[in-house]
């Protein structure tokens, strides 16, 4: 009786485990799957999906040109996709299942609503004059230009929502308790009694995986595509071969901490003239790139110094061009 008590104490502690890491597999996948879902109602194609979540690094690369409502759409993505996945499963499910399926729901419920937190911290940190700058909420005000305060607000009453829609359909709120303590018995977490449960998550995540090395081999998986130094996030894709441009803004952020990166990265450019600088409104100007007959079949440049607190902007300069110009940004 002992030995069968201490085997299920041992599968506790296995499912408690690969439950979570299920959860965020699942997540991070929706996550990257909302951002290349845009990309490709864009017109785009996805170079690098990246669902890595144990080293933090996970992303998406696509060669979508987003205007500025795409922007918005791909900014709320990331967040909604897993959003609507968790409510489809939260009013799907029994209100009262089984002791492991009322833990899959605490722990999704805790993992959807955390990932809403910053929705509400960030834009109260840029309502004060800061904020990250490679962060879907700061890129949403950016784009969006609504008031930092009310966005805080509209997620804040989401978060509550969320709560209580949770409490309301969890049957058992002591089941992830129940797991961690091993006081689940044989019919909690015998493979009879849960086979469904079990073949469920096994074939879902093999999906992921399988669907995750699709996507990455129909769009190189990254081979023709120099890998990002850590912490950049994709801001913009320009085309030059579509007129001269004179001063034309094609970044904006706020750097609230002196610590951060510029990437410029350049494919199949050629330009008579070719200009980027960035000016501050604190005064700060500097000169990223610049060149005459400038070519570079591919290239990248990248600004790392220190900057003082302000918003800044990018700006492009170009006659006679052609290529691609991409920035990455990163820090705060």
């Amino acid at each position: 009786m002992a030995t069968k008590q201490e085997s299920y104490g041992s599968l506790s502690i296995l499912l408690t485990l690969g439950l979570f890491i299920w959860v965020l597999l699942m997540y991070t996948f929706l996550h990257e799957g909302g951002h290349a879902l845009v990309a490709w109602l864009s017109g785009g194609s996805v170079y690098v999906f990246d669902i890595n979540f144990f080293n933090l690094g996970a992303h998406v690369r696509t060669s979508a040109e987003l205007n500025r409502t795409g922007e918005i759409f791909n900014s709320l993505a990331g967040m909604g996709l897993p959003l609507l996945v968790w409510l489809g499963f939260m009013l799907i499910a029994p209100r009262r299942a089984s002791p492991l399926v009322e833990t899959l729901k605490i722990i999704s419920s805790a993992g959807v609503i955390g990932s809403l937190i910053p929705w509400v911290i960030i834009p109260l940190i840029y309502a004060s004059g800061g904020g990250p700058v490679s962060d879907d909420a700061a890129r949403f005000l950016q784009y969006s230009a609504f008031n930092p305060n009310w966005v805080a607000a509209f997620f804040a009453v989401m978060i509550f929502g969320m709560y209580r829609l949770a409490r309301a359909r969890i049957g058992n709120s002591g089941a992830l308790r129940d797991l961690i303590l091993n006081n689940a018995d044989e019919a909690g977490l015998g493979w009879q009694q849960n086979r469904r449960f079990y073949l469920t998550l096994l074939i879902s995540a093999g999906l992921v995986l399988s669907m995750t090395v699709l996507i990455n081999g129909l769009g190189g998986g990254g081979r023709a595509v120099q890998p990002l130094p850590e912490g950049y996030q994709f801001i913009r894709r320009v085309e030059l071969g579509g007129g001269d441009q004179q001063d034309e803004v094609i970044a904006v952020f706020t750097r609230w901490l002196g610590s951060g990166g510029i990437l410029l990265d350049l494919d199949g450019v050629k330009c008579e003239l070719l200009d980027v600088r960035l000016a501050g409104d604190n005064g700060f100007e500097e000169r990223l790139l610049y060149g005459e007959e400038f070519t570079s079949e591919r290239g990248r440049v990248e600004y790392t110094k220190d900057l003082p607190p302000g918003e800044y902007r990018i700006y492009l300069t170009t006659r006679g061009g052609v290529g691609v110009l991409t920035v990455y940004l990163r820090g705060r």
